[in-house]
């Protein structure tokens, strides 16, 4: 449901009363905060000030209708420095920490399920906005009778060889406790360290275990329109020009 609908469902005459409702909204703009993915570390630590950013102003927001959280911070200042109120700017590195590792060990409960038992591969790597290359491995697999596609946390590399990046998904399934064995299918774009028939991830896998490889749809398909725009000089020459400009503003500070 979206947040559109989702105001107008909770203001309906027949709905709950007016303060109940102000507080609704209030919680749905939160969640919507939220979801869209800001930073939440702000320049300062000072409850109250524009420049505290998301995690500390979401935490403004919720002292209104959380009598607790409204003695804490009211009371933070107070507290002596032996006792940790849970309130500074950095606290929720390790909120988002403690919820991952509670994802990812939920994935592995389900995956290593009796009723599961198997499971295939997704990976791609990217570049994030800071340019580190991050691996991300995709677990496909089917749970009480429906199929789940779940993403693990995203892994920093180094290196882009299809022997490293085989590493790198061996001993994430190792420490996961992922029997390889397990593993039935795999998917990966068309790139040579992925794909490649001598030296590539896909190769790697099947020495270790035979798995079936399906090259992306997605990213074949992409492949098949280069090559038919590049009978086009006017398209080639316009999608070279947008290229140079995403290059440009990608560098550009």
């Amino acid at each position: 449901m979206t947040f559109s609908l989702l105001k107008k469902d909770i203001v309906q005459p027949e709905g709950i009363s007016n303060v109940l409702t102000e507080q609704c909204l209030e919680k749905v703009e939160f969640k919507k905060y939220v979801d869209v993915g800001l930073a939440f570390r702000g320049t300062e630590k000072v409850f109250g000030s524009p420049r505290n950013v998301n995690f500390m102003g979401d935490l403004e927001l919720l002292d209104e209708f959380d009598p607790f959280i409204c003695k804490l911070i009211e009371q933070r200042e107070l507290r002596p420095k032996s006792l940790i109120p849970y309130l500074s700017k950095t606290i929720y590195e390790q909120i988002i920490e403690i919820m991952g590792k509670k994802i990812i060990k939920t994935i592995i409960t389900q995956i290593n399920n009796d009723n599961t038992k198997y499971c295939s591969i997704v990976m791609d790597s990217a570049s994030d906005l800071s340019y580190n290359d991050q691996l991300a491995i995709v677990l496909r697999y089917c749970f009480l009778g429906k199929v789940y596609e779940r993403c693990a946390p995203l892994i920093r590399i180094s290196s882009h060889i299809g022997l490293y990046l085989f590493n790198s998904v061996q001993e994430f399934l190792e420490r996961n406790k992922l029997l390889l064995d397990n593993c039935r299918r795999q998917s990966f774009d068309n790139a040579a360290n992925m794909s490649c028939q001598f030296n590539g991830v896909q190769v790697l896998l099947k020495e270790k275990n035979i798995t079936n490889y399906e090259p992306c749809a997605a990213y074949s398909l992409n492949l098949d329109r280069v090559e038919l725009v590049k009978v086009a000089t006017e398209i080639v020459n316009f999608f070279v020009l947008v290229q140079q400009k995403c290059f440009l503003f990608c560098f550009v500070p």
